[in-house]
């Protein structure tokens, strides 16, 4: 009987987030505690991006989720969606569909801060058009590492920042050749050069949100009305670019 109303309170729990926001659990991989961050942070990521275009809000029944619980599956369906399979990544953001998609095998451990970075890419992909790489994957990394609770926290990637603090170091950085990388360039220095791109793209988010987080909605703003990266940090950052190098340098050498 116990275990009946916990299957009960679970059931309710799912049917109430799935009606809230467009999620598919088709085998109902979602335990109790799952459920509850991801509603949290789906709706902390949803204030956030909906500050970037206030005169049209995203709806919570607009967020498009799909869960797999089966790896074959789920590379399938990523090479039906992408015409290839990525066989390191546990998701993907499908163009064709507009859905984050996720995979949760029993090998996966870091599922939910996979939907977290997923979705963000749902976001930024469906609504802010063509978004520079090192913001995209930047900002998804942040929002990848948030802590839900009481409230929901973010969790600094050190390794990352000190990855950053070394190119600093070897004077292997160039953060107005960095902003305009292109999705290739990107790639190929992220997986040949531990994480270069990932790395400095999550840096300069981390950065931006922990001084002013209303920066990064005005950067993504600016970007989307058609400015270039440098162009909207000039705009968006007291001092224009050349203070913003400056201060990221030194925030970044204090770790």
């Amino acid at each position: 009987m116990r275990k009946l109303t916990y299957t009960f309170l679970l059931y309710c729990l799912c049917v109430s987030l799935y009606a809230q926001y467009s999620i598919q659990d088709t085998d109902g991989v979602l335990n109790k505690k799952e459920a509850a961050s991801l509603e949290q942070i789906i709706a902390y990521q949803l204030e956030f991006y909906n500050k970037v275009l206030p005169e049209s809000s995203i709806k919570p029944t607009d967020v498009r989720l799909n869960i797999y619980s089966n790896y074959s599956a789920y590379l399938m369906y990523q090479k039906e969606q992408m015409k290839t399979t990525l066989h390191r990544s546990m998701g993907f953001y499908s163009s064709k569909n507009k859905e984050a998609v996720v995979c949760k095998d029993k090998h996966e451990k870091e599922f939910l801060s996979t939907c977290y970075h997923e979705l963000s890419h749902f976001f930024v992909n469906t609504y802010f058009g063509s978004v520079p790489i090192w913001l995209n994957e930047g900002i998804a990394v942040y929002f990848g590492n948030m802590k839900p609770g009481k409230s929901v926290n973010h969790q600094v990637v050190k390794t990352y920042i000190l990855r950053v603090k070394t190119m600093i170091d070897l004077r292997d950085i160039d953060l107005n050749d960095f902003l305009s990388w292109n999705r290739n360039k990107f790639y190929e220095r992220s997986f040949s050069h531990e994480s270069y791109g990932y790395a400095l793209g999550y840096s300069i988010v981390q950065y931006l949100m922990q001084k002013d987080e209303k920066s990064v909605v005005s950067l993504i703003r600016e970007i989307k009305n058609g400015k270039d990266s440098k162009e909207a940090i000039d705009i968006v950052y007291e001092g224009g670019f050349s203070s913003f190098e400056k201060d990221f340098m030194e925030y970044i050498n204090k770790y």
